[in-house]
């Protein structure tokens, strides 16, 4: 059973633990994770489960080594059931956006409008999906991209412009 140690003892052998075993748990994590940030990111978190729980490090070597160790597992089966759970949450929310979203017409002529309404500049192109697509009034969508009301009012007169001569020139023609 171990004894109590001072807070300063057991920093002291925080400190020491770690300094002895850092290479091998980061090389540990690099062995186990499939890139560098993630194995950065869990030795990170080693490390903050191993600070708080720096009371509980055993003083001998070899028990303190495996000590961390089977914190360092603990860590990579954390991280795997969280990834896990994203991955099923993300799937589950796909799959209900499928059965919620409707299809968008395919037709040419709605093929057409969609290319037509990218090729406005961006700004003013997220402007006329808000009012036209989302259903905000024009003011309503100028406070979403933070814009003056009469200034929404004027891009999108000048985009229903745009719009209807790319329409008439595509469906009529060009001119001779």
């Amino acid at each position: 059973m171990q004894l109590m140690r001072s807070r300063a003892a057991q920093t002291d052998l925080f400190d020491e633990q770690i300094r002895a075993n850092e290479a091998d748990l980061l090389a540990y994590f690099q062995r186990r994770t499939p890139n560098g940030a993630d194995a950065a990111d869990a030795f990170g978190e080693l490390l903050l489960i191993a600070w708080k729980q720096r009371g509980k490090i055993p003083s001998e070597a070899i028990a303190a080594r495996m000590w961390l160790f089977g914190a360092a597992r603990n860590v990579l089966q954390n991280q795997r059931r969280s990834t896990q759970r994203a991955s099923e949450a993300v799937q589950r929310l796909a799959d209900t956006m499928r059965l919620l979203v409707p299809e968008f017409s395919r037709d040419e002529d709605s093929v057409m409008l969609r290319a037509a309404i990218q090729d406005l500049p961006p700004e003013d192109a997220e402007l006329m999906k808000l009012v036209y697509w989302d259903g905000f009034r024009s003011h309503e969508a100028a406070a979403i991209l933070g814009l003056n009301p009469s200034t929404a009012r004027s891009r999108i007169a000048k985009s229903l412009g745009e719009l209807r001569r790319v329409f008439v020139v595509d469906v009529v023609g060009p001119k001779q």
